[in-house]
């Protein structure tokens, strides 16, 4: 006799936007992505290695640093899966995260002397729960 178990994940496709923009902040743009897609956040400033910041949001209300301006090494300290994921674009200007997820979804903000915000709207499919029968057999 052997026990087995079959797995059947069940997805649901999500078409809602997640919207984290503070009331009142503007924003230079706004992109809808896929979750678990590359994506690539555009800085509309020229210059390299600006210092970015976006989610999530610290617990006293600001957004989390990404790096400091014209370093092109990121904070230690941001979570490990965040870090494995995102890298800067070709052009040492970008952000790119590979695959985005919905931990992304948020507003973003590049800046030097200037500051450019972008906010990423993270659509996609979600796990909503594992259905996993136990089955025996002979």
């Amino acid at each position: 006799m052997f026990i087995s178990t079959y797995c059947n994940t069940i997805f649901i496709l999500t078409n809602a936007v997640f919207l984290q923009n503070v009331a009142g902040d503007s924003v230079n743009r706004i992109v809808d992505v896929e979750s678990n897609t590359t994506t690539v956040i555009e800085c509309g400033i020229n210059v390299l290695y600006p210092q970015w910041s976006g989610p999530p949001v610290q617990s006293f209300g600001l957004p989390t640093l990404y790096n400091y301006e014209t370093s092109s090494k990121f904070n230690p300290n941001l979570d490990q899966d965040k870090l494995s994921r995102m890298s800067w674009a070709e052009n040492q200007r970008d952000l790119t995260f590979s695959p985005v997820t919905r931990d992304e979804d948020g507003v973003y903000e590049c800046f030097s002397n200037l500051s450019w915000k972008v906010q990423i709207n993270v659509r996609g499919i979600d796990v909503f729960y594992i259905v996993c029968p136990l089955q025996l057999g002979a």
